[in-house]
């Protein structure tokens, strides 16, 4: 069978070679190839080998490795769906506005107890806690895996579903940069920055004012206002008109 190969590749080689040389030139690469074949047999015959050796391994590990994967996959699947109990795993994220469970520890949530179901894991953020212990807290942020039927799920997510008194009391604050003049009735006439309370007033920041021409970038708390003084306040739109009021 080697001699077959050996011979029909060198007349392959030489048609190919005649197609564009003379059939002298074709003759000539022909015979030269076959004497370098045969000084130079062993070593190719083991390059060969170590080829083949290479190929039939590589075959063989993606057969395995194909295996592995079906094998992890099954078990997993295992895993998730816990016949006949009809349990699996799943996961639930703890939202910020779920205060009736944040901060406290699962023994005090008694969950295994009210629900029947079991926190395997929860992750937070880079850090996996498994299995959590009953003093560890629920935090924001926090993913909870958890082994639970499909009512349990439903039950889990209702109890997890976010403080509708929080979502509905929630509304979308305006910021911008605005102006003030402090009059000579304002309330804020000969007191400080810190005396006036504009932070928790307007929920903002005295960012400038404008006194005389003169203009004053990020002012002290300690700055004390003077009828004319021109202010400039990052704060909530609607409540920076009432401050002067």
């Amino acid at each position: 069978m080697r001699i077959i190969k050996v011979s029909l590749a060198l007349l392959f080689i030489i048609g190919l070679l005649r197609s564009i040389y003379s059939l002298d030139f074709a003759l000539m690469v022909g015979i030269a190839l076959l004497v370098l074949l045969l000084i130079f047999r062993k070593r190719l015959q083991r390059t060969y080998d170590n080829i083949e050796d290479r190929f039939v391994k590589n075959l063989n590990n993606r057969e395995i490795e194909e295996q592995r994967l079906i094998a992890e996959q099954a078990a997993e699947k295992k895993n998730q769906n816990l016949a006949p109990w009809d349990a699996h795993l799943t996961t639930f994220d703890v939202a910020p506005e779920a205060v009736s469970i944040i901060g406290k520890t699962l023994m005090e949530l008694q969950w295994r107890e009210r629900v029947g179901v079991n926190v395997a894991m929860i992750k937070r953020g880079a850090t996996s806690i498994i299995p959590p212990e009953r003093d560890e807290r629920i935090y924001p942020g926090d993913k909870l895996f958890i082994i639970c039927t499909d009512s349990q799920e439903r039950r889990m997510n209702a109890i997890l579903r976010p403080d509708k008194k929080i979502i509905d009391s929630a509304r979308e604050v305006e910021m911008k940069l605005d102006q003030l003049t402090i009059e000579a009735d304002s309330p804020l006439v000969h007191k400080s920055i810190r005396e006036s309370d504009i932070k928790n007033l307007a929920h903002g920041l005295v960012v400038g004012i404008e006194r005389n021409g003169e203009r004053y970038l990020n002012p002290e708390s300690t700055w004390i206002f003077e009828e004319g003084d021109l202010l400039w306040i990052v704060g909530e739109k609607k409540l920076i008109n009432t401050i002067a009021e």
